[in-house]
């Protein structure tokens, strides 16, 4: 599947006539899960409309579509229901549901017939993806946005907001009314711990891509610590215990055991439109 890179293919944007960056009505950084429901939106409205609509582009500063590329466990299994995925509870009909997905793929009968509403991680990233490359002309990869400033008016009101990216060509300039940053969390470690691009000392958002070239043989007998309490730490000791049997493996908690995940009813409420 391929990724468009270039902001040149984006929809429509309306030159300003001073030799500046085309003005985008839109511009999101980050294209991950929420900008994406976002950029769903914003596609079906144009279509509904007959026309290109909001002229929109999301930067995004990976190569192509990630969700969580580190966490990538196998049998890890996502923690609410499907059907809140980008578009289902908004608008049933999309054509950018988790079942149209399955749909495209030739497994919706297959998936029905787990009665279950909890697929793989794997699978939801899978989704993400072919949702992104309906999306393509919209995004622009490999463009880490480095600095966003006000552009102002001769009586100090700010009129658009300037966007700075770099790209493997350079810096890149983009303009927009509007600027929506949806960038994900940042990786977090205690005082005093530094997590180099290699060694030993591993983060969970990379640990798929650290854990079999840092620790190679998995009949050694290694020594890993796990440090968190979280579902991530949980997740993450008993994929050592299943991988390295000959591993000593400890877990290092604040609490006295692992927090669960709080499913309950009442939560989920939290997804009601009412609750926004």
């Amino acid at each position: 599947m391929s990724h468009a890179t270039s902001s040149t293919q984006g929809p429509r944007a309306v030159p300003d006539g001073s030799g500046a960056p085309a003005v985008y009505d839109l511009l999101g950084v980050g294209f991950g899960p929420a900008n994406m429901a976002l950029a769903v939106l914003l596609e079906e409205m144009a279509e509904a409309s007959g026309d290109d609509g909001i002229s929109r582009l999301f930067l995004e500063a990976r190569s192509q579509p990630a969700w969580h590329p580190g966490m990538l466990l196998e049998g890890s299994l996502l923690q609410i229901t499907v059907l809140k995925d980008l578009a289902t509870v908004r608008n049933p009909c999309s054509r950018f549901t988790f079942l149209k997905y399955l749909q495209d793929k030739g497994r919706l009968f297959e998936f029905l017939n787990l009665r279950d509403l909890f697929p793989s991680r794997l699978e939801f990233n899978d989704y993400l993806t072919w949702v992104a490359g309906q999306l393509g002309g919209s995004v622009g990869y490999d463009r880490r946005v480095t600095s966003i400033a006000p552009v102002t008016s001769d009586d100090g009101g700010v009129e658009e907001l300037e966007v700075t990216a770099r790209s493997a060509t350079g810096a890149e300039r983009f303009r927009t009314r509007n600027l929506v940053v949806a960038t994900g969390g940042v990786p977090w470690t205690p005082d005093g711990v530094e997590v180099a691009p290699e060694g030993p000392i591993l983060h969970a958002h990379r640990f798929m891509h650290s854990i079999r070239r840092e620790f190679p043989d998995r009949d050694a007998p290694y020594r890993f610590v796990v440090v968190g309490g979280g579902q991530s730490g949980a997740e993450l000791f008993l994929y050592l215990l299943e991988h390295y049997p000959n591993a000593e493996v400890t877990a290092a908690l604040r609490r006295f055991g692992y927090k669960p995940v709080d499913e309950s009813d009442f939560t989920n409420t939290i997804f009601f439109p009412e609750m926004v």
